[in-house]
């Protein structure tokens, strides 16, 4: 399926969907990175020294600092549409929790108190309107909205640095 890359921000339909995390907001966190699980990619924005930006201390060019701002609260705001019951038995690879996912990626969140929460994407479901999703240590696989997961992807593999003249 086709899947909007429009910023998450400003996605009004997404306004009635719960957030996964609701403990904290884009003003405490301390560190994202967004990762493929084979390391091809891997993007890590760090709050500034002045806690007013960030900064992208893997990339060559300095980050766009009202993208950053959109990712961060693209993370916070990270909406799911269903939680799916897993027991022990369930097999992980029908979910698309395998190497060989290339639309899979990592998200890590480090907040300023040095709470830590993780997400790891697995496939899509069946109509392709989420991902499966593996929460911190929640029970279920959390089924994320595929348009915030479309633009943190693009983000990943394109990173928004900005443009600087000599």
């Amino acid at each position: 399926p086709t899947v909007d890359l429009t910023p998450v921000a400003t996605l009004g339909s997404l306004d009635n969907l719960p957030p996964v995390f609701e403990d904290f907001r884009v003003g405490e966190i301390r560190q994202i990175q967004l990762a493929e699980p084979n390391g091809s990619a891997v993007m890590r924005l760090e709050r500034n020294a002045t806690g007013d930006g960030w900064t992208a201390p893997d990339l060559e060019s300095d980050i766009d600092s009202e993208a950053a701002q959109l990712i961060a609260g693209t993370v916070v705001i990270l909406p799911y549409l269903d939680v799916v019951p897993t027991s022990p038995q369930t097999n992980l690879s029908a979910f698309g929790f395998v190497n060989t996912n290339t639309e899979a990626i990592s998200i890590q969140v480090t907040l300023l108190d040095g709470t830590r929460h993780i997400i790891f994407l697995g496939g899509t479901n069946p109509d392709g309107s989420g991902f499966y999703a593996i929460v911190d240590q929640r029970e279920g696989f959390y089924v994320l909205d595929a348009r915030p997961i479309a633009f943190l992807r693009q983000q990943l593999r394109n990173p928004p640095t900005r443009l600087t003249s000599d």
